[in-house]
């Protein structure tokens, strides 16, 4: 549409020439799009606060809400109520079933 618009043609049909173009506009967007994620990703882990990364650090890849709050309990780290909190953050927990939670990979 735009090529015709620019060149004062009248839109009839969509040309190959135009659907090829369309294709690289979608797969530059995706491209970008996938590298921002990865930066957004690898820099959300550094956002946390030293005991966020703590407690994160020590809980093993897949654990249950009990687990966790025995380790949090040890380092006497994190209130229980805010550790609940935590686990609710998609972006580092999977919630696998009711009370087991599995960490997300950076």
């Amino acid at each position: 549409m735009i090529h015709s618009f620019c060149n004062d043609e009248k839109l009839t049909n969509i040309s190959l020439r135009t659907l090829k173009s369309a294709i690289r506009l979608r797969d530059y967007f995706f491209e970008n799009a996938v590298r921002v994620f990865e930066i957004i990703d690898n820099t959300y882990y550094d956002s946390l606060t030293e005991i966020q990364k703590k407690v994160f650090d020590k809980l093993p890849q897949q654990f249950k809400t009990s687990e966790g709050i025995e380790i949090i309990s040890k380092e006497d780290s994190m209130k229980i109520r805010s550790f609940k909190n935590f686990l609710k953050d998609e972006k580092l927990f999977k919630k696998i079933a009711h009370g087991i939670y599995e960490k997300q990979v950076f």
